[in-house]
């Protein structure tokens, strides 16, 4: 628990001292409407990163951004995120981790995600998926909190493709309005002229 909330105030510290202040709220973590039923086995596979916000501290700055799932036998879900450096002469990042659902029972998209970081070791964090088709997009958001005092969120748009089409978009655009969250608050990432071939 110390740790947990020792990584939560380095972030919402951070967050105020880089700009990032705009994705730091008051209170606790906002109560969004999640997948609900949510098949783990369909969401499984390759997802494009196409937007995002409030990910700079956990991502850095990248582009090509993509995230790989599987499942094994047991539930838990096997989680490698991939992105490529904005510079000629930065080298691919990649970053392993394992996921599972955080409550079995309820049969929902709300996922703990656990990634091994340095110094820090291991952390924890949300991972809800707000909406998805399965097959084309998923919306993602997650929420880190200090109890009732304050928090800082950050989003995710993943496609299955590297370039979505204007029907991906426009179900985008719907999912977005049903969770009451503004699309100008993502950033568009960087999919064009990738070394990777990709997964599709």
């Amino acid at each position: 628990y110390s740790r947990a909330m020792f990584v939560v105030l380095i972030v919402l510290w951070t967050c105020l001292q880089t700009g990032l202040s705009q994705f730091v709220g008051r209170g606790g973590c906002p109560k969004l409407d999640v997948k609900h039923p949510f098949d783990p086995r369909k969401y499984m596979g390759c997802w494009y990163q196409q937007e995002s916000f409030g990910t700079e501290l956990f991502q850095g700055v990248g582009k090509c951004v993509r995230a790989t799932y599987s499942l094994r036998s047991t539930g838990i879900v096997d989680v490698y995120n991939t992105q490529e450096a904005v510079s000629s002469t930065g080298q691919p990042r990649s970053i392993n981790g394992t996921a599972g659902l955080k409550d079995p029972v309820k049969n929902e998209g709300k996922l703990v995600v656990t990634f091994s970081v340095p110094v820090v070791g291991k952390v924890k964090s949300d991972y809800w998926v707000l909406d998805t088709d399965y097959n084309n997009y998923a919306l993602v958001f997650s929420c880190f909190g200090i109890g009732n005092l304050a928090h800082t969120e950050a989003g995710w748009i993943l496609t299955r493709h590297r370039n979505s089409s204007e029907e991906t978009e426009n179900k985008v655009n719907d999912a977005l309005k049903r969770a009451g969250i503004p699309r100008n608050r993502f950033k568009k990432t960087d999919q064009e002229n990738c070394e990777s071939k990709g997964c599709n």
